[in-house]
């Protein structure tokens, strides 16, 4: 089982960044002057809405009744 920092520490260096490198292939192969590629921008979108909910949360719990159904242990 994972401490609390570990876990911040592997979602903040590993599932945060999965895109970087994906990421700098594409705005290496841009060329000086021209517009950012779709599958640029959309990387970037990912990247940001991820690091948002990270910093903000995950949003509402799932409803207690969730819990009789799949158990807490399945988290």
């Amino acid at each position: 089982m994972l401490t609390l920092p570990e876990l911040h520490e592997l979602v903040s260096d590993v599932w945060l960044t999965r895109h970087d490198a994906e990421l700098e292939e594409e705005r290496a192969a841009r060329r000086k002057g021209r517009p950012k590629s779709t599958k640029e921008q959309k990387l970037e979108e990912v990247k940001l809405r991820e690091a948002e909910e990270y910093r903000t949360g995950m949003g509402e719990c799932p409803p207690p009744f969730f819990f009789s159904f799949v158990g807490p242990s399945s988290f």
